[in-house]
């Protein structure tokens, strides 16, 4: 389905940037890393929402599960959807990997608001998921975000029962 757009090439725009995301999330799951490394770069070109997320899972997928987790966690800090305590990037330093993650993140901050609420609970619990997988962290540092993120989604679920009443 299209997305509902006055300029209908900019709806179009958009659901090639979708296509993309959906043919690397089929290639990555069919392990054919170079297809989906391909599909996930026109996804992002096409400034597809949250492309970043599918860009960590074949980071991965491909057997680098810690790095994986540092590019969700950088591309989602520089998005300000962590807290800010949380963040430890500086972005003004000379580091080429924040200036490629910081260039990353720039061509994707096309996307909608209520995208970001219901991403955002998503994320975090991905985020927590793969942590306790890396086996780095402490259970409650993981068992404080999974918390956050089941906060998330009770005040997102609050918003669009508020909003249907009002409609």
């Amino acid at each position: 389905m299209l997305c509902q757009s006055s300029n209908p090439r900019l709806g179009l725009h958009r659901e090639i940037g979708r296509s993309w995301l959906a043919s690397a999330k089929i290639a990555r799951k069919a392990k054919q890393w170079q297809t989906a490394y391909s599909a996930m770069l026109q996804a992002q070109q096409s400034k597809t929402p949250f492309s970043f997320i599918e860009s960590a899972k074949l980071v991965k997928a491909t057997g680098d599960p810690l790095r994986a987790l540092h590019e969700l966690e950088n591309s989602v800090k520089l998005l300000g959807l962590f807290d800010k305590d949380t963040v430890d990037v500086d972005l003004t330093g000379p580091d080429p990997e924040t200036s490629r993650m910081k260039a990353k993140v720039e061509s994707i901050l096309f996307f909608d608001s209520v995208l970001v609420l219901t991403s955002n609970p998503q994320i975090h619990v991905l985020r927590a998921r793969w942590m306790h997988e890396t086996q780095r962290y402490d259970m409650s540092s993981i068992f404080a975000i999974f918390q956050e993120a089941t906060a998330l989604e009770k005040t997102l679920v609050t918003y669009f029962a508020f909003s249907k009443r009002m409609y």
